[in-house]
């Protein structure tokens, strides 16, 4: 199993649209085109991904909520693939977790390659944002 780190696009999707058509236990299908993965491992069923949004992007940045990939479709204008929120993404799109711990993670993930969708996540990077949402559950 692989986690990815997937930036959300204010100019497609807002933090607002996100809350209210992500839900835990909902089958959700989304576009993904840019995947940086110089490591070349694949997106792939199974595989985690946390969402979330920039601070240049939006005022109300921070990570939006993680989910469990169900499907991948590759195309030739674009990949598409399936997940299922997994808790507590009900509670973080309310009150997404914006805090320094989690924006040094998104910044060393991305690796001054900010611009792209999907990025995969070392599994230290993932444990800290997993202990990062897990607080803040409780």
């Amino acid at each position: 199993m692989n986690a990815w780190l997937y930036q959300m696009n204010t100019k497609k999707w807002t933090p607002e649209e996100y809350q209210d058509e992500v839900a835990e236990g909902e089958e959700i299908c989304w576009p993904t085109k840019k995947i940086t993965n110089p490591g070349g491992e694949d997106l792939k069923p199974g595989d985690l991904v946390i969402f979330f949004f920039t601070r240049t992007s939006t005022k109300f940045s921070g990570l939006y909520g993680w989910a469990e990939i169900t499907d991948v479709k590759r195309k030739k204008r674009g990949n598409r693939f399936s997940f299922q929120a997994l808790p507590p993404s009900d509670i973080l799109k309310r009150d997404p977790i914006h805090n320094d711990i989690i924006h040094k993670v998104q910044d060393r993930v991305r690796r001054k390659m900010f611009q792209g969708t999907m990025w995969p996540i070392a599994t230290k990077d993932f444990n800290i944002l997993k202990h990062q949402i897990r607080k803040h559950e409780s």
